[in-house]
């Protein structure tokens, strides 16, 4: 990897307890002296102000806002790579929403989630995932995608395939209809 071109890892959405959120400062905190990589978390949320006061001395992290709607395309894009940070016991109650975002934005997706879940059949072919919790494995997930440009191209290109065919607006609405009309017919 070239030491100049820095690869942003990038974190957007609520900052509260289900995200676990620790495990991505953790591995800030471990690649501190790494120059090619920085962090920026951008949201805000219940668990924010205590993530800050335990890692606000971290200088690979950026911290932002939460943004507002008519900048979260330009958000998206300012990431190298997407982190979608769950806790073991939160993954797969919900599908979570800034997936679309993350896979329309063409960009390859690091997701801490159990391989069993619907979140790691959707990123396995758009990125890495690893466990909850592991932080070794989340760094060295990253080391490889920050070090592979081609790696993350591909993945990326993955990603906005799986949103174009999977994730339209179209195609849920006639998704969506099919499925009231099946509920009417019953």
């Amino acid at each position: 990897m070239d030491c100049h071109q820095q690869v942003v890892a990038l974190y957007s959405g609520n900052m509260g307890e289900k995200q676990g959120l620790e495990i991505v400062l953790e591995v800030a905190a471990k690649l501190v002296n790494h120059p090619g990589i920085v962090f920026v978390l951008c949201g805000d949320g219940a668990a924010k102000t205590r993530l800050l006061a335990q890692f606000s001395h971290l200088s690979n992290v950026q911290w932002r806002s939460l943004q507002p709607l008519d900048k979260l395309n330009e958000l998206l894009n300012l990431a190298d790579i997407h982190l979608l940070s769950q806790r073991a016991d939160a993954a797969d109650l919900v599908m979570p929403s800034k997936l679309t975002g993350m896979l329309a934005s063409g960009k390859p997706i690091i997701a801490t989630a159990l391989l069993e879940t619907q979140v790691a059949d959707v990123v396995k072919q758009s990125g890495l995932v690893v466990a909850p919790g592991e932080v070794d494995a989340l760094a060295e997930a990253l080391l490889l995608l920050a070090g592979d440009v081609a790696l993350r191209k591909r993945y990326g290109a993955n990603a906005r395939t799986f949103a174009e065919n999977n994730l339209g607006r179209e195609l849920i609405l006639s998704q969506f209809e099919r499925e009231l009309k099946s509920i009417i017919k019953n």
